[in-house]
């Protein structure tokens, strides 16, 4: 396949596409982009966080819209003050339960703050008992150095939910992310 080939098929997948030009198309979705914004800025740190799910068709513009969302937080003064967006792959092959779902967590983390992404992988080679638990534990421990909150743009979260098949990480995670106040 030549290279502009590749090009062309690489120009739907959002993540491919600088941040300039994807802010600069972005015109189809930017009352939904303004909603998210202030649904972001209205959040309270000291409480349980108000969330979005986007859903509809594959191609509609819900991974456009997420690294839009995540871009605009990261260019606002004040909002980049107090929140760290995290986008997660939009096919998270590795989730197949809570742990994993955590260790990403923490190298999705350690990449935005430019850390050398080895803590999930010192901590998965320990492999404790109750890794899922150190792992969310190492997560907000790391963010806690940050001093912010996360806002997690977690694309096909039904795949993610559907990955967890243990009925009781399920609800964990579930419970967890409705009630953390430092995620949204």
């Amino acid at each position: 396949m030549s290279p502009s080939a590749i090009n062309e098929l690489l120009i739907h997948n959002p993540g491919s596409i600088d941040r300039e030009t994807l802010l600069e198309e972005f015109i189809a979705r930017e009352d939904l982009l303004a909603d998210l914004l202030k649904i972001i800025a209205e959040n309270r740190e000291d409480e349980p966080q108000q969330h979005a799910l986007l859903i509809g068709p594959r191609g509609m513009g819900k991974t456009t819209t997420l690294y839009a969302v995540a871009y605009k937080v990261e260019d606002d003064p004040i909002l980049s003050r107090e929140w760290l967006p995290l986008i997660f792959s939009e096919e998270n092959y590795g989730i197949g339960d809570l742990a994993d779902f955590w260790l990403e967590a923490v190298r999705f983390l350690e990449g935005a703050m430019g850390a050398d992404e080895e803590s999930a992988e010192q901590l998965l080679a320990e492999y404790p008992a109750d890794l899922a638990e150190q792992a969310q534990d190492l997560f907000f421990t790391i963010l806690k150095q940050e001093k912010k909150r996360v806002v997690l743009l977690l694309d096909n979260i039904n795949e993610i939910f559907q990955a967890i098949s243990d009925e009781r990480e399920l609800h964990d995670l579930r419970s967890f992310l409705m009630e953390a106040p430092r995620l949204m």
